[in-house]
């Protein structure tokens, strides 16, 4: 069961109330650290929150909230994809499904580009950060997702 898969990898579903597998559906898989992390408002307003929903044993939605790092590239990738986007980049959600796990790396390949040596100049400042780990993120949920499916 894929639930079962994501809840031993991420540590239980995002709501660490909820463990029955029939009524938890969404994991937090950003890798967020409660020491490094979080303020004393919270999550840093920095952190780019990805998230996991199991829509069946074949298909996820992800979501990403809160700092999402964009460029011309994540812009292209998000348009050439079925995507819920909100233009003040706060929010991307999209599907994948069994087969389709490439797509993920390849908007971890252009999030992460953003910050790399000779690339182009950004702006944001915490993009040096958010950048190499929300890819980090999406690469693992990806090599989570290949395993299980591949199995």
């Amino acid at each position: 069961m894929l639930k079962r898969k994501l809840f031993d990898e991420y540590g239980g579903f995002r709501d660490k109330r909820i463990k029955n597998f029939d009524k938890g559906e969404r994991f937090i898989i950003d890798d967020r650290s409660p020491t490094q992390d979080f303020g004393s408002q919270g999550l840093y307003s920095y952190f780019c929150e990805i998230f996991a929903d199991v829509i069946s044993e074949g298909k996820v939605r992800v979501v990403l909230s809160g700092n999402i790092p964009i460029n011309q590239g994540v812009t292209d990738w998000i348009a050439s994809h079925q995507t819920e986007f909100r233009n003040d980049g706060s929010y991307l959600s999209f599907t994948v499904e069994k087969g389709q796990e490439h797509t993920v790396n390849e908007l971890a390949e252009l999030i992460e580009s953003i910050v790399a040596p000779g690339g182009e100049h950004y702006d944001t400042s915490s993009y040096k950060y958010v950048c190499p780990r929300t890819a980090k993120s999406l690469r693992r949920f990806v090599n989570i997702l290949k395993e299980y499916w591949n199995a």
